[in-house]
């Protein structure tokens, strides 16, 4: 634990009111009289207040996600909330609880993640982003590395060559989010036949982390499990 932060252990019964009738964890305000439940909804709180606190922490806001909503609606009334929340620890605490012989299945929600992140990605900006996907395979295609052959450098001997793999894109908007940096210029220009490829012939984009391409709190939550 940090120095500075005073904590205290107590027992349930000693516990306001508000937060004994509510599932830990929690976080009730001063007065006692506002209580804030669950794991998405706390951690939310405690990025939202880390922002407030110290507004050059931008990578800790980036954790919400395109307009802050990340695991915004509550386990009761989202499926995605209740299946990183929920569902997968439960999966998962079952799964290392269980005896050996009753482990031959793997628990169905962790099919259900399976299945969500083999969904396409979508993103607020993802036409620009399979424009740039497209014309980074197009150069890939294009690029190899000339490799001497095995029978040596002398001239008129065969040589191979290979192709040169591009950093995936993917990885690099992601990685240029965590760190709060813009893509650089040579991700962003287009030439004009990439323009004008029809959206339906764009390659789809790769899932990176649990929501898409950025990392999330939904992230936070899943790795633990």
């Amino acid at each position: 634990l940090l120095d500075d932060l005073e904590v205290h252990f107590i027992s349930r019964c000693q516990l306001p009111a508000v937060v004994q009738s509510c599932c830990l964890p929690a976080v009730v305000v001063s007065d006692g009289k506002f209580c804030r439940a669950g794991l998405s909804v706390v951690l939310r709180h405690i990025i939202q207040k880390t922002y407030e606190a110290d507004p050059s922490k931008k990578d800790v806001l980036e954790l919400l996600g395109f307009k802050k909503t990340c695991l915004k609606a509550c386990a009761e009334v989202s499926q995605w909330t209740r299946l990183c929340e929920i569902s997968i620890p439960l999966a998962v605490e079952g799964f290392l609880t269980a005896s050996p012989e009753r482990c031959q299945s793997i628990p169905p929600d962790i099919l259900q993640l399976e299945r969500k992140l083999g969904e396409p990605v979508r993103v607020h900006n993802d036409d620009k982003i399979r424009r740039q996907k497209l014309q980074q395979q197009k150069a890939g295609a294009k690029a190899a590395v000339p490799v001497l052959g095995k029978e040596g450098t002398e001239e008129g001997k065969p040589v191979e060559t290979h192709e040169h793999p591009l950093p995936s894109l993917e990885l690099s908007i992601a990685f240029s989010k965590l760190l709060v940096q813009e893509v650089s210029d040579a991700v962003n220009r287009e030439a004009p036949h990439i323009r004008r490829t029809k959206t339906s012939d764009l390659p789809p984009l790769d899932h990176v982390f649990a929501e898409g391409l950025y990392f999330t709190l939904a992230d936070i939550v899943l790795l633990p499990c």
